[in-house]
């Protein structure tokens, strides 16, 4: 999701989920949503409707390999640091729901990775140009800064 910038209040923001739909995660299905404002302010980093996203991703996901997931890993992005433990409850919370909607006992286990919106540390940026320089940030995105908690 796009964090929405001061002053585009009346504008709404589009929220995007992304799933694998087999076992191997070479297939991938998406579930989109429009971002509702009050026009005034900025929108709020949750995501409206994430359950129902959630739920319509796993029966996706059932329909395609015949068995529902046994975890879940979801990344997260546009969540600042002071806002993530909120965020981060309450989505917890939608995805929880979306599985306990599909099945009584159904409790997958979920990863949520915060990805951080830092930007990489000054000595990756020091680099000249060219082919070390590439590898540095692939590998400070791949395991940089975030915060993981696994439920």
């Amino acid at each position: 999701m796009r964090p929405q910038l001061r002053g585009e209040g009346s504008r709404p923001s589009v929220a995007a989920l992304v799933g694998s739909m087999d076992r191997y995660a070479c297939r991938y299905a998406t579930q989109i949503g429009i971002q509702k404002t009050d026009g005034r302010k900025a929108h709020s980093p949750i995501i409206e409707g994430l359950q129902a996203m959630v739920k319509n991703m796993l029966i996706k996901f059932y329909q395609s390999v015949k068995t529902k997931p046994q975890r879940i890993i979801f990344y997260r992005d546009g969540v600042s640091e002071g806002q993530f433990h909120h965020v981060m409850m309450h989505e917890l919370s939608s995805i929880q729901k979306a599985c306990l909607e599909l099945e009584k006992d159904y409790h997958p286990k979920i990863t949520f990775y915060n990805l951080s919106e830092a930007p990489p540390h000054p000595a990756l940026r020091a680099e000249p140009p060219g082919r070390r320089q590439i590898w540095q940030r692939a590998s400070w995105y791949r395991g940089g800064p975030g915060y993981h908690l696994h439920y």
